[in-house]
């Protein structure tokens, strides 16, 4: 679970991912609560329940919101976060998988031996993409390697 945490101490807002302090499009805290929400909107993310005096949870937008005019999932500003894919190598216990993450969720999938390594990672990101529900809002998704060879980058672009 992702959150907005006020820090007292620094008087600042950080996004976090469970106990890990974490970058949103960049920025490591903001000054006021105001940034920090407009920020997250443009990642199709919100501030949900207040978790205790200074903690809010970051969610998802609902899918209507995401579709309305000027929405992120409006066709002419088509914003939805990127999937990054990697390799996860076998265990004692498991076999080879690829992990398919977004800022908001992420999903791990068995690595399909009959299928060539670009398949594999983006069969993981279609599975993200599905259970997300984001092929209803439309675009045509773009895969790409990331420059340190960790993985691939999923991109949607409006078609």
């Amino acid at each position: 679970m992702m959150y907005l945490e006020y820090d007292w101490t620094s008087m600042v807002y950080r996004p976090r991912f469970g106990d890990t302090f974490i970058d949103v499009r960049g920025w490591r805290s903001f000054d006021c609560k105001r940034e920090a929400v407009d920020v997250l909107d443009t990642c199709g993310l919100v501030l949900g329940k207040k978790t205790d005096s200074r903690t809010w949870e970051i969610v998802a937008k609902d899918i209507e919101e995401l579709e309305r005019p000027g929405g992120c999932g409006a066709a002419r500003n088509h914003v939805l976060q990127a999937i990054t894919t990697r390799y996860l190598g076998p265990t004692d216990y498991k076999g080879s998988r690829i992990k398919a993450r977004s800022v908001g969720a992420s999903l791990t999938v068995h690595y399909d031996d009959a299928l060539n390594t670009e398949d594999n990672h983006r069969e993981a990101a279609e599975a993200l993409i599905a259970k997300l529900d984001w092929a209803k809002l439309g675009g045509v998704w773009h895969q790409g390697g990331m420059p340190d060879d960790s993985g691939y980058c999923f991109v949607c672009v409006p078609d």
